[in-house]
């Protein structure tokens, strides 16, 4: 199908394919076609009523893309099921949750964490448990580790309203950015960028509630 469009950028996941195109040109119809001419050929069945485009705004892997505001949004409801599911396991009292639950719950967050993959940090402790258990019934003990994560979830979700934007896929590293930053666990903070400077004091409230205990969120 590559070889036949007129752009190359084209995602494959399962049965569902996505391109792209430059704005202002015909890239994203000739795609398109392209790629409904090539399933043609190949005698591959199309769902027309789920083929949408060219757009600026469309929903791929339930998450919405739009290329004008340069967002991805997460719907609300996914956002509201996985938080009701770390207010289930939290407010129990228990130090332990069936392995099937757990499942359900690292399934929703990994969903969340296609638009904001830097949330992988406060999952990879809850998948670590997944091997605690062999059967879908088996209870699984939840560490304090893992309760704080979950915690960190539930900080995040009341600012966050399910929208990222585009990241850039140029990455550059620190010494070409001149960009360089520090912390003294609960005492203070600094960063440095191009001959320019500053640092402070951590607010007394992250100390004193624990924040600065894990710098991954500083």
């Amino acid at each position: 199908m590559q070889s036949h469009l007129p752009t190359c950028p084209i995602m494959h996941y399962l049965d569902d394919f996505l391109t792209g195109g430059t704005a202002g040109t015909s890239h994203c119809s000739d795609n398109l076609n392209g790629c409904l001419n090539t399933l043609e050929q190949l005698g591959v069945p199309t769902a027309h009523d789920k083929t949408v485009g060219p757009t600026t705004k469309l929903t791929f892997l339930g998450l919405e893309i739009d290329t004008i505001a340069m967002q991805i949004r997460i719907p609300e409801s996914k956002i509201k099921e996985a938080t009701r599911e770390i207010q289930d396991i939290l407010s129990t009292g228990n130090i332990k949750v069936t392995k099937r639950a757990l499942q359900s719950l690292i399934g929703k967050l990994n969903f969340m964490c296609r638009a904001i993959p830097m949330a992988r940090a406060f999952s990879r402790r809850l998948t670590d448990l997944l091997s605690k258990g062999k059967q879908p019934f088996h209870h699984i003990r939840i560490t304090s580790w893992v309760k704080e994560d979950l915690q960190m979830w539930l900080t995040f979700r009341t600012s966050y309203k399910g929208i990222s934007v585009f990241q850039d896929q140029l990455w550059v590293d620190s010494d070409f950015l001149q960009l360089f930053s520090d912390a003294a666990g609960a005492a203070s903070f600094g960063a440095y960028m191009q001959g320019k400077w500053f640092n402070g004091a951590w607010p007394p409230q992250w100390v004193t509630d624990g924040t600065t205990r894990d710098l991954t969120l500083p």
